[in-house]
């Protein structure tokens, strides 16, 4: 065929001044015929309105210079030229729409890219709020009839809402730039059928007049839209504050040949395989979970209360939504498992150690040396035993049957 596709997307470069975009999309319009989408700029929703809400409401430092407003589309002028691209698309009988948004210019301040570059763009999550509240002053301007595409932020947990606002096609990047690729779009299509379910709905535009409660598509999307740009910068989960984690890198110097190792074993004082007993918690098998945590960590129910669980500030899942809570799912399995023993001491070597101290440390190192066959006798000047455990952490974050729960198990594979 002559004509590989007959509808096309311009994209409107930072700076490109507005008659030229009007010029070029009048000539895909008007001398090729195409149905056009002009994908606009975020600067279009003007510097006060775009600077508090990524500046003051979301709390992010980064700066939107005056040049990035100066040189771009002007909200009026934007006005203007979408009237104007509406009337020609009606005239030859083809469609006229816009996508929302391009990347937002800002100024190159601590980033990691040579200095020499004055100007870096900025994508993703802190965009999202930004291009949906630049959606609905433009739905608001064009009483709700504007067919918008949308391009800014979308992940699987905003999708639904995104899609509820009438703004389709969705194109996805930085979501799937992220681990996982695209094997996240998984997540895209359970949220979405979820939702279509909950609401009783057959269709994306069913799901879209159910939530707002009305029977006009065109009333339904700006009611949707006009809902959840005001949410959104209210919702916290767009804000600075929202991802307090430096880096999920491993500290492991990386030789150039070298096995994964995952960051949230490296942070781990015990160098527990924290992966693997998750996996067997997915799996419902806690007993094998139970085995995992023991071979490294005698103290199960302890840690599963007060350890300050490093490992969570690097676990690889906050790439997807939130760290696993991984302490939780420790005492949840230590206290599923109680009446395991775990595994079963080897024969006896016949050799004997003394411990002094029946502090977690030398409870540990019975509970090691026991497993490996040797006759243990521990050594205490208290009372009691557990050390700082048992008379220095108080009642309210560590209770007395956590930890006689994990010294109880030591001494009954046979430490004295």
């Amino acid at each position: 065929p002559g004509t590989m596709s007959d509808n096309i997307t311009v994209s409107t470069m930072h700076g490109c001044p507005p008659e030229e975009v009007e010029k070029i999309g009048r000539y895909f319009v008007e001398e090729r015929g195409f149905h056009t989408t002009i994908k606009l700029n975020p600067t279009l929703l003007g510097a006060e309105r775009l600077r508090n809400i990524l500046n003051y409401r979301l709390g992010f430092k980064t700066e939107v210079p005056d040049e990035a407003f100066g040189h771009d589309l002007k909200y009026d002028d934007g006005v203007a030229l979408i009237g104007a691209m509406l009337d020609a698309a009606r005239a030859k009988g083809v469609a006229f729409s816009l996508k929302l948004t391009n990347t937002l210019e800002t100024s190159n301040i601590e980033q990691n890219l040579p200095k020499n570059e004055g100007m870096i763009y900025m994508s993703g999550r802190a965009l999202h709020p930004i291009s949906i509240n630049l959606a609905a002053r433009l739905q608001e301007q064009f009483k709700g009839v504007l067919d918008i595409s949308f391009s800014a932020g979308v992940d699987c947990f905003n999708i639904v809402d995104t899609l509820s606002c009438g703004l389709r096609p969705v194109t996805v990047c930085s979501d799937v730039l992220k681990p996982g690729g695209y094997g996240r779009l998984s997540q895209y299509l359970e949220h979405i059928a979820g939702a279509m379910k909950n609401a009783g709905a057959d269709s994306l535009k069913s799901l879209m007049l159910a939530r707002a409660g009305v029977e006009s598509e065109d009333a339904a999307r700006f009611a949707n839209l006009k809902t959840y740009a005001a949410e959104i910068v209210e919702s916290g989960r767009y804000t600075k504050e929202q991802f307090p984690f430096e880096s999920i890198k491993t500290g492991r110097n990386l030789p150039r040949f070298d096995c994964a190792g995952a960051p949230c074993v490296t942070a781990c004082s015990t160098g527990q395989d924290i992966p693997r007993y998750l996996d067997y918690t997915a799996k419902g098998d806690f007993e094998n979970a139970y085995k995992v945590i023991m071979a490294t960590n005698p103290f199960p129910n302890v840690q599963g209360m007060v350890c300050d669980h490093l490992c969570q500030y690097k676990c690889t899942r906050m790439n997807y939504d939130a760290p696993l809570m991984i302490r939780e799912i420790k005492r949840f399995i230590a206290q599923n498992q109680a009446k395991c023993l775990s595994q079963t001491p080897v024969p006896a070597n016949g050799r004997k150690i003394a411990i002094i101290g029946a502090g977690p440390a030398g409870l540990s190192c019975a509970y090691f040396l026991v497993m490996e066959g040797f006759v243990v006798d521990i050594y205490e000047t208290k009372k009691f035993a557990g050390g700082m455990a048992a008379d220095a952490i108080p009642a309210f974050r560590l209770d007395d049957g956590s930890l006689s729960r994990d010294i109880d198990k030591i001494i009954a594979i046979g430490a004295k």
